[in-house]
């Protein structure tokens, strides 16, 4: 493995080695193994293994993931993600975590792990590999980040993969229906790996603006803005994530009327109607798919069996949702640039009046 110390290999190739010898054949369980054993058992990934096993394996991650070694965190953040810092002071990132097309030999791979003989595999296949439900969030990102100058993280690898917006543990499972039955697929990772890339790029990208304190808690509020694509619905046209504490119930509030007043503002239209943003509510069954992942609080408190420490409260995620009418449409798609924009300018004036999380 390319730039991994002897040590470490030596360490990672024993963690395989005694997972193939316990029984352990599937290859993303087998990863999860040789990365921690025993918290992969406590999520249920290695639940039929018994404390002499796991002890057996030798994981190699440190209990924290802030102990790691530099390179390990360079080499995650570098496999999965590219990261541009940028030059402006205004407390906002821009990310897209989904906006890479699955790549269609990686797919041919997860079918054959399926098992599946149907004579639909091909079109199944094809059908994977041009899926991409989220055109031009990347895109969206990137020209938001270029306009305010602001940091940006977008993924090198899709959901198919791994995906980045999950809990670490939770590996999805999608089924197509062929002629002969149903023929399910898993992602290629558990996200574990590509959230930790998540969470050291975030963790760069603040201590280079030097906004971290000694504990690695925000000094000041700052507003993660995560940018996916949904299907048009008729009733909305953005969603702004509400569930789950992953930001400022205000802050929340406040990025919603300011996006319906861009809008307005701004002039985006369409057949004589400004398209209309919601908050995103669970208990809305309207709005409850866009509700956002529970997994987007953890960067803002720590949770108890998380993977990784929070950046204290001061953290604030917003997913953003945007439908494909806007997106696909450039005319469209360059006011929704415009629009964001411009809220993303006022966060400053927002944390400030509202006394959001101050320093202590």
């Amino acid at each position: 493995m390319e730039d991994v110390s002897p040590e470490r290999w030596l360490k990672i190739r024993r963690a395989a080695d005694t997972s193939k010898r316990l029984g352990i054949n599937d290859r993303a369980v087998r990863r999860e193994a040789v990365i921690d054993a025993n918290s992969a058992r406590r999520k249920g990934i290695l639940s039929d293994l018994d404390d002499d096993a796991i002890a057996q394996i030798g994981s190699v991650a440190e209990e924290n993931i802030r102990d790691e070694p530099k390179d390990v965190r360079e080499r995650a953040y570098n496999k999965y993600l590219e990261i541009t810092v940028g030059e402006s002071n205004l407390p906002v990132m821009v990310d897209a975590p989904h906006s890479i097309k699955p790549n269609k030999s990686l797919v041919n791979v997860l079918l054959e792990e399926s098992g599946t003989d149907s004579s639909d595999v091909q079109v199944i296949a094809d059908k994977i590999a041009s899926d991409n439900i989220e055109s031009y969030t990347g895109t969206i990102a990137i020209k938001i980040a270029e306009k305010l100058q602001i940091s940006t993280l977008l993924p090198k690898k899709s959901r198919v993969h791994a995906d980045i917006n999950r809990h670490w543990f939770n590996r999805d499972e999608k089924k197509y229906p062929s002629g002969e039955g149903d023929i399910t697929t898993k992602n290629f990772e558990y996200p574990r790996s590509a959230k930790a890339a998540l969470y050291w790029g975030i963790d760069k990208i603040l201590s280079m603006k030097r906004l971290l304190d000694d504990k690695g808690k925000l000094r000041n509020p700052y507003c993660r803005l995560s940018i996916h694509g949904m299907k048009d619905n008729g009733e909305f046209d953005f969603a702004v994530a509400g569930a789950g504490n992953a930001a400022d119930g205000g802050l929340v509030s406040w990025f919603n009327d300011r996006l319906n007043q861009e809008i307005q503002e701004i002039g985006l239209n369409i057949d004589g109607e400004n398209p209309k943003s919601v908050i995103a509510e669970r208990g809305d069954p309207k709005t409850a798919l866009y509700s956002g992942v529970g997994s987007l609080s953890n960067f803002r408190k720590d949770i108890k069996g998380s993977q990784h420490p929070s950046f204290g409260e001061n953290f604030n995620t917003i997913q953003l949702e945007i439908s494909k009418r806007l997106r696909v449409n450039k005319e469209y798609r360059e006011k929704v640039i415009n629009i964001l924009s411009e809220v993303l300018k006022e966060t400053p004036t927002y944390f400030t009046s509202h006394n959001a999380h101050p320093e202590n």
